[in-house]
């Protein structure tokens, strides 16, 4: 059982960067989407705000409507890949700087380079990390933006 990472464990710095920001979640299992959404929610009291997709169709109309200021994002989606998807957020000034963590199992250097490309800030591989380790990131990446 993974230990669970409490709003006492971030520092008062990486609580106050969550405060009244929005995430968007981009996992086709549903598994790991109630999780990452799970891990993060337990900070509303800052106000966060999570959103979640399954295919790249619908994050395209949460981050048209919602606005994030992350998305995190699987590469492996169901019709449009996680690529192609970063490919076409980039080319939409309303979204093209939103940064963006890949959480991916694909762990093969062409993929990570492929995505660097496009301008994403971390990559993951899914089976490397825990839940608390990618929760911090989140908030310490927060924690540098407006």
């Amino acid at each position: 059982m993974p230990i669970e990472l409490t709003p006492q464990e971030l520092t008062p710095e990486e609580l106050a960067a969550l405060k009244d920001k929005k995430i968007l979640v981009v996992e086709d299992d549903p598994l790991l989407q109630n999780l990452l959404v799970g891990k993060m929610t337990q900070f509303r009291e800052t106000g966060l705000k999570m959103f979640s997709a399954f295919n790249a169709e619908k994050a395209f109309e949460l981050a048209r409507t919602e606005k994030p200021d992350l998305i995190l994002l699987d590469l492996i989606l169901p019709g449009m890949s996680g690529f192609e998807f970063l490919t076409e957020l980039r080319k939409d000034p309303a979204s093209a700087e939103i940064p963006v963590i890949v959480l991916s199992n694909l762990n093969e250097d062409q993929d990570k380079d492929k995505v660097k490309e496009l301008g994403i800030i971390k990559y993951f591989v899914k089976a490397n990390f825990s839940l608390e380790t990618i929760a911090k990131e989140v908030a310490g990446l927060l924690m540098k933006r407006p």
